[in-house]
């Protein structure tokens, strides 16, 4: 498009009978609403055909967004704006009609109150999970699944085991350099040697990029006396495993002694949180909700939001919302 400053008598003349000139400028085809914001009188928009209603314009024709338009670039979004402006109410506005048309949703919300999610999940009958001390779930950043990849058009089952060894890393070494910010502890050869401990408890435990090694096979006995083979999902590795495999390495002590108030070993029991099993399952939900709104913010927040990011990717692996997630930004730092 030309640009339109200094031509806007020529432009008025032109939609008049009083035009003596025709127009010697250079024309590109324009999509019609975009036409249509060029006319005076007339309300173009950028909005789709079909999708959620997210309100209606100056003429009360409906707006509708579409997030998953064949023509977007990606399917990712992000809300800008000044405080107060809306942007939770949007976004709520996003959530719950994705929901109602039955769109698998998650949320990993750091606000309580106006701003949380909670009374969004609780209207529509879905879970809200809240994680602090004293509450009764817990989740393992060492969790693994097993997920669908497509490979010469065929749809495979995998373990992508490098990624999470790569993720429970990364959270590691932002736990150790909570107490230590200048990173004098984590030298290259810690960070290998780490990574090294975090492969071993993984093989200790029999778990490889095999999705079949992700279960173990037990028997129990049948009610007619016979024997019943049931297969069970193998225990993963934890945060304190690895605290007390670092422990053993005399290289690793100073790193290990930093990552113990993450452990069970430390004196905060609001700090080791993490290091557990995982006691609740969302694969099988339409939608929900993990508050982190209760943990410290200062150190268990950001932490909680890349564990949350992790583990719902891993067990989720749809669409899901991480609000205010600038904060996971400074995590691989």
């Amino acid at each position: 498009m030309r640009a339109a400053d200094t031509f806007q008598l020529e432009a008025l003349k032109g939609m008049t009978p009083l035009d003596e000139n025709s127009v010697k400028h250079v024309f590109r085809d324009m999509e019609s609403t975009n036409l249509a914001d060029l006319f005076p009188f007339g309300l173009g928009g950028i909005r789709h055909k079909s999708g959620i209603v997210m309100g209606i314009d100056s003429y009360n024709n409906l707006i509708f967004f579409d997030p998953w338009h064949p023509e977007n670039e990606n399917y990712n979004i992000v809300v800008l704006g000044e405080s107060g402006i809306g942007k939770t109410f949007t976004v709520k506005i996003i959530l719950g009609r994705m929901i109602v048309n039955g769109v698998r949703v998650g949320v990993i919300d750091p606000d309580k109150g106006a701003k949380g999610y909670e009374n969004l999940f609780t209207a529509l009958g879905c879970p809200y999970i809240k994680l602090s001390a004293d509450s009764k779930y817990r989740i393992n950043v060492f969790d693994v699944d097993e997920e669908e990849v497509v490979e010469e058009n065929t749809v495979i089952s995998i373990v992508n085991l490098e990624q999470t060894i790569k993720a429970v890393e990364a959270m590691v070494f932002r736990m150790i350099r909570t107490y230590d910010p200048k990173s004098e502890i984590l030298t290259g050869l810690t960070k290998i040697k780490i990574q090294e401990k975090i492969k071993i408890l993984y093989d200790d435990k029999e778990i490889t990029t095999d999705p079949a090694s992700l279960y173990e096979h037990i028997r129990e006995n049948s009610p007619d006396g016979g024997v019943i083979l049931k297969k069970r999902k193998r225990k993963m590795p934890v945060l304190g495993e690895l605290y007390n495999s670092m422990m053993q390495e005399p290289e690793l002590t100073k790193a290990a002694e930093l990552l113990k108030p993450f452990t069970r070993y430390g004196t905060l029991k609001s700090q080791a949180i993490f290091d557990c099993e995982s006691n609740f399952d969302i694969r099988n939900e339409l939608a929900f909700g993990i508050s982190v709104a209760d943990l410290d913010k200062e150190i268990m927040m950001p932490l909680g939001l890349f564990v949350c990011t992790k583990w719902v990717w891993e067990k989720f692996g749809e669409n899901f919302l991480v609000k205010s997630c600038w904060s996971l930004m400074n995590l691989r730092k």
